[in-house]
This record gives structure tokens, C-alpha cells and sequence, in this order.
């Protein structure tokens, strides 16, 4: 198990996950009942919450539609690349959103340059 350790106002907050997400059954980690507080936080765990996501094919698209449009680009940058890795994220609605993201940066992970909409 790797842990991460997230600063957040002068206090650590410590998150294990597994070495390898995607090889982890669901009696080692519990993505369903964290992901949502990570989701609510820092811009450092949506990031965090939003590759969980991107990795997993337990958790609902919804989640991965607010991910596609986090007000933080970092967080949308950290998607598209967990997206652009994962072996089902051709498939996923927030990619199609990704694709159209203002930010070239973010398009970009993706491998398209398609101009915004508007």
C-alpha cells in the first residue's frame, strides 16, 4: 500500500490506496463510500477523486460529469490524462465534454486541438 499525505490548512490528511488501483477488488479499497468527500474538497483530492474515477468502472458517470467541469482546470487536466490511460475511458460522456474544453491544455491530453464550443 502507497500513502499519500495531502496538506490541507496547516493539517495532513493521509489517504492509502492500493499500488495499483485497477487490479483492486472491492474488499481493498471502497471507492464508493470516500470518493465523494475527496470530491468536495481541495483541488488536490477532486484531482485525486477524479483519477479514482476515471480508473474505476464501479462508480457513477455523474461523477465523472462534474469532473469534466471543475472550475479548476488541474482538476479537468488530471482527468483527461487518467481518462487518456484507462482502458475504458474511450466510453465515457466526460471525455466527450473533455474534448470540447476551453482550455488547449486539457484538449490537448486528449489528442485533439477541437476549438471550444461558441
Amino acid at each position: 500500500m502507497a500513502g499519500i499525505a495531502v496538506p490541507e490548512q496547516g493539517a495532513s490528511l493521509m489517504v492509502t490506496v492500493p499500488e495499483s488501483p485497477r487490479h483492486s477488488n472491492s474488499s481493498n479499497l471502497k471507492l464508493g463510500d470516500s470518493i465523494g468527500l475527496f470530491a468536495q474538497g481541495s483541488w488536490i483530492l477532486r484531482s485525486l477523486a477524479a483519477i479514482l474515477w476515471a480508473e474505476s468502472t464501479d462508480l457513477a458517470d455523474d461523477l465523472g460529469l462534474a469532473f469534466s467541469q471543475d472550475r479548476d482546470v488541474r482538476v479537468r487536466r488530471a482527468l483527461a490524462r487518467a481518462l487518456a490511460n484507462a482502458e475504458h475511458g474511450q466510453d465515457a460522456d466526460a471525455r466527450d465534454i473533455l474534448l470540447h474544453d476551453p482550455r488547449w491544455s486539457v484538449r490537448s491530453i486528449l489528442g485533439t486541438t477541437a476549438q471550444p464550443p461558441g
